[in-house]
């Protein structure tokens, strides 16, 4: 049985929405670039595995010798989605630290009224809503 990337299964319908409605990529830098890399070497993990049951049925029937094919397709999967979630995660990170790490001391670094502060705009929002 094919295995189903993560891209078409209804959990990434969940993430995107929860990365949509959090307003992610509005507020900190390189969250698309981060996102879609790591989607894609998820995604790249079920193509293995489904190119991986073929090959062992064509290396049954005789008709494939090595795994040699199987070899370019997991250093194509470090290669490309792996190794461009590297940079790009990192920057993500650093940007959404570096937002963060400003809007708490906007707070005077209190823990107190930085969740005050969001427990209110909570209540705002119920109000509004």
């Amino acid at each position: 049985m094919a295995e189903t990337p993560f891209s078409q299964s209804d959990n990434y319908l969940k993430f995107n929405s929860f990365v949509v409605g959090g307003k992610f990529a509005d507020n900190y830098e390189y969250t698309d670039e981060c996102l879609n890399d790591v989607v894609r070497g998820i995604d790249s993990q079920a193509y293995f595995n489904n190119n991986m049951t073929l090959h062992d049925d064509l290396m049954k029937q005789g008709l494939k010798s090595s795994y040699f094919e199987p070899y370019l397709n997991a250093s194509g999967i470090v290669y490309g989605p792996i190794a461009d979630a590297l940079p790009n995660c990192y920057k993500f990170t650093y940007a959404l630290y570096t937002v963060e790490n400003d809007r708490f001391l906007t707070f005077n670094s209190n823990w107190g009224n930085f969740f005050l502060a969001f427990l209110f705009n909570q209540m705002g929002n119920a109000l509004n809503f």
